[in-house]
């Protein structure tokens, strides 16, 4: 593609542009993760409630785990970032060692979650889930 970003560029630069922190801040906000997880409930939607409490999981996880990267996860009542000495990704931070536990959790929780949903497609989102994880630590092993 004539057009594509190269990666320095991609994550040094265009990651920490004003926009795009701002959307990412939306969507590891535990706040509207919270509010959204109400809203749900009392509306008895349940499998939304289920994807609100996983941004959830997922925001409690990726917390502790941003060195200079971390998001603003009490968005939009505060613009805290916490900085953690751990990475998921820096190796320079462990990320050497918390991206393979990372990525072992996820299958071994996915594996929990698969015997458990009914649906094909659900089924499906989770094997996908897991697969691309894996190719992109694939990648990143190769290179």
């Amino acid at each position: 593609m004539a057009n594509q970003i190269p990666g320095e560029q991609n994550w040094g630069v265009e990651y920490f542009r004003p926009f795009w922190q701002d959307v990412f801040d939306f969507f590891n906000s535990i706040p509207l993760a919270i509010m959204g997880i109400a809203a749900a409930l009392y509306w008895k939607r349940t499998g939304i409630a289920l994807l609100f409490g996983s941004i959830m999981l997922h925001c409690l996880e990726d917390l502790p785990l941003h060195v200079d990267d971390g998001h603003r996860h009490f968005w939009p009542f505060s613009e805290f970032r916490f900085e953690s000495p751990v990475s998921y990704w820096d190796f320079n931070h462990y990320g050497n060692i918390v991206a393979p536990l990372e990525l072992l959790l996820v299958l071994v929780l996915s594996f929990y979650v698969f015997k458990r949903v009914r649906s094909r497609w659900t089924k499906g989102l989770v094997v996908v889930s897991n697969v691309l994880p894996l190719l992109i630590g694939l990648y990143f092993v190769t290179n």
